[in-house]
């Protein structure tokens, strides 16, 4: 990486272009520093961008930031590395907010204007990224120009997360955009439901008769707002004809919580519509207000078929040996789906009571029945369910009943658990192997490790990632060495990074270890650092022996991440990386403790700025110390 940001900052036109690109391909970090100067070199300027948007960290944010407020500067490539560099340290670190932060401080009125006269011309990719950043600045007509964007099919979604976290100030013009067309409106309420305005409550009760689709939309935000004011309207719509709204509207009242619940959930039991009836099951059993026990009992033997199944299920959360017997005498004589409806509720219900009825119910004709029984069976974890699901798992005709009972074996564990799911990760159904391979994950046996490792190693895409998710579970030192070579070797780049963060997961001595000799390929570089920046306390050290040990380039990655992690013992060590011989290294760690609680580790920022042998380190260091 050293070489190619030489050539970049050469400034030779005919070879920096192409360094700039390898560099923003290669992902390391540490040269980032490097190429901020030439964003003002108006030919590199595009080329610079991108690459810190690939690879660059806070310190390239105030840069591109005021690369936008420049007239007749590349808007579009700045907004793009600025939305990267967003996205990128949110995945990673969790700190996108950071940046947004960072820019907002920065960002004049006149980088606004520019934006949004370059949302003018800008294609659909483009216009995302430039309403990410416009979205970071307050000014008169933003709102509305973001809101505007909601009518366009493939941004829907990124302008209305955006506009959710402008919040109470995008109010009025999310309420504009509820006179769209169905789409529109659609994500308008949605953005305002996350904002969670009272101000949004008598327009969106408007809309609950809209199509039924946006009603569920419309129902939901609701209920996140949790206003009092929209419990009646909420109410009136229990008995609508599509299942999917009804089932938006019980989840908004029980979200609302309103005092007046229980008292007319109690009539809303015995109305005359069975879609009342079933969604006022639902509230009930939500709410577990023992005064509806004796009309979910009458709703049990109800005469309409899917209101005796929602009954049926919701008894479950009513301590009662009257539930329970009803449950029983569903379970043994009721349709096909009143039946799963009560396997599925005696998960709820303690053990003892309900494990001899899942059992039996294992056996039932209909193969839904037997899935729920055996999933419920499943969490109640009980070793004496371990022969039947694993029957149920080797024989049964059904592949969804096989995989639900696979699925309880690896909630109940044990040896025995182990070597069934064993045999059948072998299976020669590869979704049944898959799901075996799943269920291990959850088991600490030496044997299901053994399993997991060499299916890490398959050339089977699918069975090598969900080997290594389980492998990340069991954090079992022996697996590092494979995962270590999958995150070198993996035929694509999904897998390579998918062991990169299982190294992570795993932790210790051997996977740290692993980590800093991946490390040294600038193509893991970002990967590295957050599975690095992921580690508790007690990594700390590991990570320090590693620092002391590696090549200049690592020990730079390693500064990195050391410096995205809260813990003091990180700080100690990024002050120790202050006297380090490289000034790579040193300059690394000074833009890292610049980004930390500074009163454990000014001293040493005050000698770096003071007496490091490099101007460049000394001028971090002041930096650092300014903010």
């Amino acid at each position: 990486a050293g070489p190619l940001a030489a050539i970049a900052e050469s400034r030779d036109f005919s070879v920096a272009f192409a360094a700039l690109d390898a560099l923003a391909l290669i992902g390391e970090p540490s040269v980032a520093s490097r190429i901020v100067p030439l964003l003002g070199d108006e030919l590199l300027q595009p080329a610079a961008a991108e690459a810190l948007g690939k690879l660059g960290s806070e310190e390239a944010v105030a840069p591109l930031a005021a690369l936008l407020a420049e007239p007749g500067a590349p808007t579009v490539a700045g907004a793009t590395a600025l939305a990267m560099l967003h996205a990128r340290l949110e995945t990673d670190y969790g700190e996108g907010e950071l940046v947004a932060d960072l820019a907002r401080t920065v960002l004049p009125a006149r980088a606004a204007e520019n934006l949004t006269e370059a949302m003018r011309a800008a294609d659909e990719s483009a216009l995302a990224s430039l309403a990410t950043v416009l979205g970071w600045i307050q000014g008169p007509g933003i709102d509305e120009t973001l809101a505007a964007l909601l009518s366009r099919h493939r941004l829907r979604r990124p302008i209305a997360e955006v506009l959710a976290r402008r919040g109470g100030a995008a109010v009025p013009a999310l309420l504009g955009a509820l006179d769209g067309d169905g789409e529109t409106r659609k994500a308008a309420a949605a953005a305002l439901g996350r904002i969670g305005s009272a101000a949004a409550v008598g327009p969106l009760v408007a809309l609950l008769d809209d199509d039924p689709d946006a009603g569920v939309v419309v129902a939901g935000a609701l209920g996140s707002i949790g206003d009092g004011g929209a419990f009646e309207p909420l109410l009136a719509h229990l008995g609508h004809p599509q299942a999917a709204f009804r089932q938006s509207v019980v989840a908004a009242l029980n979200s609302i919580g309103h005092p007046e619940m229980g008292r007319r959930v109690l009539d809303l039991l015995r109305d005359p519509s069975p879609a009342v009836r079933e969604s006022a099951a639902k509230i009930a059993g939500y709410f577990g207000y023992a005064e509806a026990l004796e009309p979910l009992l009458a709703l049990a033997a109800d005469p309409v078929d899917e209101v005796r199944r929602v009954a049926v299920e919701q008894l479950a959360h009513l301590e009662d040996q009257r539930a329970l017997a009803a449950m029983s005498d569903a379970l043994e004589r009721g349709t096909p789906a009143v039946r799963a409806a009560a396997a599925r509720a005696l998960a709820h219900v303690p053990a003892p009571d309900a494990l001899p009825r899942l059992l039996a119910a294992c056996d039932d004709e209909d193969p839904w029945v037997r899935y729920y029984a055996a999933r419920s069976a499943g969490r109640h974890a009980a070793a004496d369910a371990l022969p039947r699901l694993v029957a149920l798992a080797t024989t049964d005709p059904v592949p969804p009943v096989r995989m639900a009972a696979i699925d309880a074996l690896g909630e109940i564990g044990g040896a025995r658990a182990a070597a069934a799911l064993v045999t059948l990760a072998g299976d020669h159904d590869e979704s049944i192997a898959r799901q075996a391979l799943e269920a291990l994950g959850a088991i600490d046996e030496r044997d299901a490790v053994a399993v997991l490792v060499a299916a890490a190693e398959s050339t089977d895409r699918e069975r090598a990632l969900i080997a290594l998710r389980a492998l990340a579970r069991h954090r079992d030192a022996a697996a590092v060495a494979v995962v270590e070579r999958v995150a070198r070797e993996g035929a694509d780049a999904e897998l390579r990074d998918a062991a990169v963060e299982t190294l992570g997961t795993i932790g210790g001595e051997a996977a740290i270890a692993a980590l800093v000799r991946l490390a040294a390929d600038p193509r893991r570089g970002t990967s590295v650092v957050a599975a690095l920046a992921r580690q508790d306390e007690a990594q700390v050290e590991w990570i320090g022996r590693e620092l002391r040990a590696a090549d200049g380039s690592v020990r730079c990655i390693l500064v990195e991440a050391l410096g995205r992690m809260k813990h003091r013992a990180a700080s100690a060590l990024l002050a120790e990386a202050l006297h380090d011989p490289a000034v790579a290294v040193r300059f690394a760690a000074v833009q890292a403790l610049g980004r930390r609680d500074l009163r454990d580790v000014e001293p040493g920022l005050v000698a770096a700025s003071r007496d490091d042998e490099d101007p460049t380190v000394r001028r971090a260091a002041q930096r650092a110390l300014a903010r």
